[in-house]
Parts: C-alpha cells; sequence; structure tokens
C-alpha cells in the first residue's frame, strides 16, 4: 500500500475511534441519566418532569426562538410558575427564569438578524416611571420593603415590557401570542368551572383551582347560610383573577370572528366562553362592570357585527340567571349612593371599607403630593387616614388602596400618576393610529390590533376598584399591545411603499423610493 494510502487508513481509523468513543460516551451518559432519573422520580418527580420539559425547551428553543416567546407569556399569563413554586417546591430561581427565556428570540433578532431595537413612546414614559419609583423608595419611611417593590416593577415590569416589544416583531408571530394567551386562559378557568360544577372544592387541582373567599347566597338553612366559594384560579385572589381573565374575552371575540377556519373559529368560542365563566365564577363586581364596559363599547365602536354583540348579552343574561347568586350579590352596587351621614346603608360592610380605602388614598395623596409615600408604602399609613375618613375602618390591619390610579398617586406622588397614565396613553393612542390606518387597507391586522385596546379598557375600568398589583399580567398585555400597534403600522407603510409592477411583469420599485425592509 502507498504511503498516501496508509495515512488515509490512519485517518479513517483514528475518525472511527473518535466515533466509537463518542457514541460509548454519549450512551454512559443516557444510562446515568436514566438511573438518576430514575432514583429522583422515586423522591421528587415533578423535578424529573421539570427537567425533561426544561431539556425539551431548550432543544425547541435553539430550533425555532419564537417557541421562548410563546412558552413565557403562556407560563406568566397562566401563573404556571408561581403555582409550581407555592404548592409543589419548585425553587423561585427557575420560577424568576422564566422571563429571561425571551433574552434567545431577543439576541436572534439583534444580533443575527441586526433588526433595530423597537423603542416607541410608550417606553420612554416606563424609563421615566422607573425613575420615579427610584426617588420615591429613597425617602421612603421604610427603604426596604419599597426596594422590593422597586425590584418587582423592574424585572416584571420594565424588563419584561422592554424584552416583549422587541420579540413579538410579526403579525404572525403577534397571532400566536393571541392564541398561546387565549389557550392559558381556557387552562385556568376550566379547572374553576369544574370545580364549581362539582363541588370539589377540597381540592385546589394542583394549585391552578384556588378558592379564597365565599358570598352569602340568600339562602338559609336550619344550619344557617349557604355560602357559594368564590373562583381565584391559578393567582388566588378572586378579583384579580377576574380582571386578568377579563382582558382575554375581547382577544377571544376577534379571533372567533377573524379566523377564516372553522375549527378555530369554534376554538375561539370554546375558549372564550370558558374565560367569561372563569370570570362570572370569580363573583367579582368590578368584573361585572369591566364586562359591562366591553359590550358597550363593542356596539358604540360598531367593531363587530350586531349579531355577535347580542349572542354576548343572551350568554351573560343566561349565565346570571344560572348563577342567581351573583346578581344578588351585583344589586348590592346599587346601594352606593344611599350612604348617610352616619355612614349606615344599603351596602355591604365590603363596598364600605373599599370607599374608606379608596378616600383614604386620595387624602395621602393630597398630603403627599410630589414623590408619595414610597413604593408599597400606602398600607401602612392606611389607619391614620382612614379614622379621618371615618366610614369603616378596619382597626390594626394594613389595606391597599383598591383604586389603581389613587394608589399609583399615593405611592408615587401626582407626577408619578401622571407618569403611570402616560404610559397607558401612548400605547392607546397607538392602538387607535393602527386601527385607523389598517381597518381598510389590512382589516386582518385591524381585527389582531383593536381587541388589545379592548383588552386595556377592561383593565382601566376595573383598576376603578382594584389597587395596583399581580401588575406582571398587566405590563405583559401592555407590552403585547404595544408591540401589536408597532406591528400594524409598520405593515401598513409597507404595504403603502409596495413595488410598483410594469407591464413586462417584472417588479421595480416605485420613482424615489428605497425597497422595503420586510423583516419586521
Amino acid at each position: 500500500m502507498t504511503a498516501p494510502g496508509r495515512a488515509i487508513e490512519r485517518g479513517a481509523g483514528r475518525s472511527g475511534a473518535s466515533a466509537e468513543r463518542t457514541a460509548i460516551a454519549a450512551a454512559a451518559l443516557i444510562v446515568l441519566g436514566a438511573l438518576a432519573a430514575g432514583i429522583l422520580a422515586a423522591d421528587a418527580p415533578l423535578l424529573v418532569v421539570a427537567g425533561a420539559s426544561g431539556l425539551f425547551l431548550a432543544i425547541a428553543m435553539v430550533l425555532r426562538p419564537d417557541v421562548a416567546t410563546l412558552t413565557s407569556i403562556g407560563v406568566i399569563y397562566s401563573n404556571a410558575a408561581v403555582v409550581l413554586v407555592r404548592f409543589h417546591g419548585l425553587p423561585v430561581f427557575v420560577a424568576a427564569f422564566i422571563p429571561l427565556l425571551l433574552l434567545v428570540p431577543l439576541a436572534r433578532d439583534l444580533v443575527v438578524r441586526r433588526l433595530p431595537v423597537v423603542a416607541p413612546p410608550a417606553l420612554r414614559w416606563m424609563v421615566v416611571l422607573l425613575g420615579i419609583y427610584l426617588v420615591s423608595a429613597l425617602f421612603s419611611a421604610d427603604t426596604k420593603r419599597s426596594w422590593d417593590s422597586v425590584t418587582v416593577f423592574l424585572t416584571e415590569g420594565f424588563v419584561l415590557f422592554f424584552l416583549l416589544i422587541n420579540v413579538i416583531r410579526t403579525p404572525e408571530m403577534l397571532r400566536s401570542v393571541t392564541w398561546v394567551l387565549l389557550a392559558a386562559g381556557a387552562f385556568v378557568s376550566v379547572f374553576a368551572v369544574h370545580q364549581n360544577l362539582t363541588g370539589n372544592y377540597d381540592s385546589n387541582y394542583f394549585g391552578f383551582a384556588q378558592a379564597d373567599a365565599t358570598i352569602r347566597t340568600g339562602v338559609t338553612t336550619l344550619t344557617g347560610d349557604v355560602l357559594q366559594p368564590r373562583m381565584a384560579g391559578s393567582i388566588g385572589e378572586t378579583n384579580r383573577f377576574a380582571q386578568t381573565m377579563l382582558m382575554l374575552v375581547p382577544l377571544g371575540i376577534f379571533r372567533m370572528v377573524a379566523e377564516r377556519s372553522m375549527a378555530l373559529r369554534v376554538s375561539a368560542g370554546v375558549m372564550t366562553l370558558l374565560i367569561t365563566l372563569g370570570v362570572i365564577l370569580s363573583f367579582s363586581r368590578g368584573a361585572a362592570v369591566g364586562l359591562a364596559v366591553l359590550v358597550i363599547a363593542l356596539l358604540a365602536m360598531r367593531m363587530i357585527r350586531a349579531r355577535y354583540v347580542l349572542v354576548v348579552v343572551i350568554a351573560l343574561a343566561l349565565i346570571l340567571v344560572a348563577f342567581p347568586q351573583y346578581t344578588n350579590r351585583l344589586t348590592s352596587l346599587a346601594g352606593v349612593g344611599g350612604l348617610e351621614s352616619t355612614g349606615s346603608s344599603a351596602v355591604d360592610n365590603s363596598l364600605l371599607s373599599r370607599i374608606t380605602e379608596t378616600a383614604a388614598a386620595a387624602l395621602v395623596m393630597v398630603d403627599h403630593p410630589v414623590i408619595g409615600v414610597g413604593p408599597a408604602m400606602f398600607p401602612t399609613y392606611y389607619e391614620a387616614y382612614a379614622n379621618t375618613v371615618g366610614i369603616l375602618v378596619r382597626n390594626d390591619a394594613e389595606r391597599e388602596a383598591h383604586n389603581l390610579y389613587l394608589g399609583v398617586g399615593a405611592e408615587l406622588g401626582v407626577p408619578g400618576l401622571i407618569v403611570f397614565l402616560l404610559v397607558g396613553l401612548s400605547t392607546v393612542r397607538m392602538l387607535l393610529k393602527a386601527r385607523r390606518a389598517s381597518i381598510l387597507r389590512r382589516p386582518d391586522l385591524e381585527r389582531l390590533t383593536t381587541p388589545f385596546l379592548l383588552a386595556l379598557l377592561t383593565y382601566y375600568v376595573t383598576g376603578m376598584f382594584l389597587h395596583l398589583s399581580f401588575g406582571r399580567f398587566y405590563w405583559l398585555m401592555l407590552a403585547v399591545a404595544t408591540a401589536a400597534a408597532v406591528v400594524t403600522l409598520r405593515q401598513v407603510a409597507a404595504s403603502d411603499d409596495a413595488p410598483v409592477v410594469e407591464r413586462a411583469g417584472r417588479v421595480r420599485p416605485a420613482l424615489g423610493q428605497r425597497p422595503v425592509d420586510q423583516s419586521v
């Protein structure tokens, strides 16, 4: 054999030996991994499932980075990570890692594709709001408590907002995100519906169906009043569960109308029904007001055909007939205007307490108009100011403002409240502009964008009765809404700058125009 032949043979031998060693090492790792999984499965089966899921997720993210975006949104909005930490012993750092999954598609877009950073006006106001948080925390009476709140806003608000608006860049991605949000809401709501239908309140359904309160049904037996548990979903607080689910209702309605496939329209309808039932079973009065405003908005803006709104109204009427205890609870709102100077009325104690808390927050904002009392600090000021209001004071208790706007104003001052409102207002203005631009030229985009406008409307209405808590749900929805406006405006602009087709069939840019970048 010639020298080159022997060299080739030796190289092939070394290559074969290397491949054999690699195969042996891989087999050994698989065997050891299987043994470790088997040992762990006996004591911590959830850890094994989480590890396997993480492995498959990592592989999927490498192949398709958008999987990271959809996964993080689904996990956050279903509150699955928090449930796994609270009820199943998952380490906190694993839950905190979920938003960081968005760094994978962000790196692809900014580093690989070299797309520009998305920085709409809302992001600039978010920077200002972060600065106000920092200043207010510096002058807080309890800096540790306030700094914890700043950290929450930084991670669950500012960072989440920035990441989402920079990874949702196409109509296809926006549509996928919408479906993931609906799936997350339906997933959580189906447990609440099943729990109510079966009366299985002893189980929390792995933490995804928590019932944390009860209401009177108006029925009395020999053993006393019959109470109705209120569904709190995976969040564990009834009003918050209703608020977060309510934001999904317009998304489901528009998918039910806009999808071309009958199967998708039916799926959207079923999901929307489940989510609406979840809202109803929370027996939240604030959510009922938000739902009524949503129906009125659908009619007033003529966003969908009247017959679809009629279907919604009939469905809501049937639900109220099926749950008369909710009707009884809603009628208590009529007594709000009957407050007497002594503070006695037909209003129940819950409403009287909330009126006191809201008025106390207003007084705090008046006394501390510049920088507020500090993030998360209003509860410590509640009792002193509630005694001044004097309607129904919860002594020796720390109570929240139960009003989004007065609560922010009390803790961050008037400037903080103004900037907080400007963040939302800038997104709403972009959504309205995107809707006007797309309603005739790109109706498919209008039907993707408009529901987020309505989702924010429901949040701002329910915010009249609830303070800013579990803020990640609001900031996530605001970020997706902002991304929807940006995507729609860019797509409409690209359509306006579309190339001119010559008679010969060749395509060239219009005179004086540059080729349009379609990579958004």
